[in-house]
């Protein structure tokens, strides 16, 4: 018996093939993103096994697809839809997410809406699996940092090592540690997920042992990271900071990763469901090639939505073509002072590919004074609500409360920060788009989006005065809003620049 899963005639297998084509054409520069992220970050390295990983589980199901009735769903052709407005959305506004989302989202669903229904029941693990690939995930780490956090100090705590937290700051009477971005193990918490997930499709029979295990897969890193930072500052403070307070303690990562991983297929081990499995073809239900043909008219009406949609896409990025020639210069208030270029600047806020930024302070130069900080971005040059983008360098400061504030009839977006040795910084920051203020960055980004869609202007920019105060007390607060409030709309009448 012929074990092939696709018995396609000779008229279709050209679309078929063109399909597949155009799908990688169209979203090419998605793709390309998507596979750079793989490459430069270790957090989403295991993204390059996903989709020749889904096609080889499809692979191991081929027999009991030779058992199904190919018949092509018409309804999945709105949701895919969806997924090509939501392309268009993120080419708008350079939302990386939402096109790989509308990417590897569409792929599966695509090979749905070819194989129908019944077949794409056999195969929904892969299917499910090719959204691995969406490099997504870094949003968490802010939290898995204070989980860490608050974790590892409760732990000191209870083998009675004195310890006092500042933010993500731990010190102990030996030193200070940081609970940094790669102290969260949101490598490893992704990983675990993504094997704890391929193993339990695997291995794992009974509905209620594979949500069991797949809750293992997803608390057993979380907690495994906070013992890995306690065992790192307990060791330090056992050495008096001989071992684990430099560069070991990466080292030690990179071990306890590796422990992680291998332990938690062990755990896995006690949910598998013993003996063979088969997924052997019965001979009864066994279906002729005719009836396991892809349809002509689903691929054909495919290959029309997807033309329609690059000719929307190529209309859209004609929008966002930049005008290289043009100048922008800043307009800056009576008052404000740009830095010098070779100054040191304390909280060094990073924004890439601004039009033109600024950084300076306001009124006199002295201690504790006020300072500001800009950054403009015209249409289609560079992008400004992006996770790379930051006000302050997460590796010397250290979140300690936000809030949004409304003064009359505007607003700002407040944090405190503080350093290492406990110096407390005030921040007000907000958004200008075309001229209005937000402090929601999401809501930002849509306006953005929004004004590109109808031919509107997109040009937006970052805004932020920032102070560091000498005592931590609810009046030198107070008195920094005030100042705030007084020159916000000075500062937004900044934006828009001049433009030669």
């Amino acid at each position: 018996m012929n074990s092939n899963f696709i018995s396609a005639n000779k008229t279709v297998m050209p679309f078929l093939f063109l399909l597949v084509a155009f799908w990688v054409f169209l979203f090419s520069s998605s793709l390309w993103s998507a596979v750079n992220i793989w490459w430069i970050s270790e957090i989403f390295n295991h993204c390059f096994f996903i989709i020749p990983g889904a096609i080889f589980l499809i692979y191991l199901e081929r027999k009991r697809l030779a058992s199904c009735r190919f018949k092509p769903n018409f309804l999945l052709l709105v949701p895919i839809l969806g997924l090509l407005l939501l392309y268009g959305l993120g080419l708008a506004g350079d939302v990386q997410l939402f096109m790989h989302v509308a990417t590897f989202c569409s792929l599966p669903l695509i090979i749905w809406m070819l194989i129908g229904n019944q077949a794409a029941r056999i195969i929904a693990f892969p299917l499910g699996f090719m959204l691995f690939s969406i490099p997504v995930g870094e949003e968490l780490i802010p939290w898995l940092q204070s989980i860490t956090a608050d974790m590892s100090v409760e732990l000191l705590k209870l083998t009675q090592i004195p310890v006092f937290r500042t933010g993500l700051y731990i010190q102990i009477p030996g030193g200070t540690f940081l609970v940094a971005e790669a102290c969260s193990g949101i490598s490893f918490f992704i990983a675990c997920i993504v094997i704890g997930a391929l193993y339990t499709h695997l291995n794992i029979r009974s509905k209620s042992k594979k949500i069991v295990f797949i809750v293992i897969s997803i608390l057993y890193p979380i907690i495994a990271n906070a013992l890995r930072v306690y065992g790192i500052i307990l060791t330090a403070h056992l050495t008096d900071m001989e071992y684990a307070a430099g560069a070991d303690h990466i080292i030690y990562g990179g071990v306890f990763f590796s422990i992680v991983i291998i332990s938690l297929l062990f755990i896995g081990e006690l949910f598998r469901t013993k003996g063979p499995t088969s997924n052997e073809l019965n001979p009864e239900t066994a279906l002729d090639g005719s009836t396991r043909q892809i349809s002509l008219k689903a691929t054909v009406s495919l290959l029309i939505v997807l033309l329609v949609a690059q000719v929307w896409y190529q209309s859209i990025e004609k929008r966002l073509i930049f005008a290289e020639s043009s100048d922008s210069s800043l307009r800056l208030p009576a008052g404000f002072t740009d830095y010098a270029n070779d100054e040191y600047l304390v909280w060094n806020p990073q924004f890439n590919d601004s039009t033109v930024q600024s950084l300076g302070f306001i009124g006199t130069k002295e201690p504790n004074a006020l300072e500001f900080f800009v950054a403009y971005y015209q249409t289609g040059r560079g992008e400004l609500i992006s996770s790379m983008n930051r006000l302050y360098h997460q590796d010397n400061w250290t979140i300690m409360s936000s809030s949004k504030r409304y003064l009359g009839d505007t607003s700002i977006f407040y944090e405190e920060i503080s350093d290492s040795v406990g110096n407390i910084r005030l921040l007000a920051s907000w958004y200008l788009v075309d001229g209005d203020i937000f402090i929601d960055r999401r809501l930002a980004k849509l306006q953005q989006i929004i004004n590109i869609m109808i031919g509107k202007s997109a040009d937006a920019s970052i805004l932020a005065i920032s102070q560091t105060i000498s005592k931590d007390t609810a009046e030198q607060k107070e008195k920094f809003i005030q100042k705030v409030q007084e020159l916000q709309k000075a500062f937004s009448d900044s934006v828009p620049f001049e433009q030669h």
